[in-house]
């Protein structure tokens, strides 16, 4: 092969991949109504994780696989890192892991105040899993294999 063309496809696949990682640093403002109350689809998963969080880091892969392949499945991340460090960290990070199901910061500055509106028996501890279906909302307040994932999201589907 040439190397003039050899250079032209780098480029050409350089920007095709960077293109494609702009999609993976979009991350969305929500009010926490939002998240409850308006999601259309027979199972939402709200996971409530943050980069600084070993647990949550190891259990995002699965969140991601599911936003992919399971259409019946809103998939929320929400992130719960300082909003400071929205562009210096969060963003690099979903960039770095190729993390392209859509994450959310909350609208809400007082975690005391809305985290017994997400549900009444959550700590505040992550990694926290919200399950909404059929008007029910059950919280996992663990880390969850891929395997527990798929199980209560199977058991929840109609």
């Amino acid at each position: 092969m040439i190397p003039g063309k050899n250079i032209l496809f780098f480029l050409l696949a350089t920007t095709i991949f960077e293109v494609n990682a702009q999609k993976v640093q979009q991350i969305r403002l929500i009010q926490l109504e939002q998240i409850i109350y308006a999601q259309k689809a027979p199972v939402v998963v709200v996971n409530f994780w943050a980069t600084w969080c070993q647990p949550c880091v190891e259990e995002l892969p699965h969140f991601e696989k599911i936003s992919k392949e399971n259409p019946a499945v809103k998939v929320l991340l929400i992130n719960l890192d300082p909003l400071t460090n929205t562009t210096a960290k969060v963003r690099p990070f979903l960039k770095s892991r190729r993390i392209t199901a859509q994450v959310y910061i909350l609208d809400e500055d007082k975690p005391d105040q809305w985290i017994g509106r997400v549900h009444i028996d959550w700590s505040g501890a992550i990694p926290a899993t919200l399950f909404i279906a059929n008007q029910q909302k059950q919280l996992v307040e663990q880390q969850l294999t891929k395997e527990q994932l798929e199980n209560k999201i199977q058991s929840l589907l109609p």
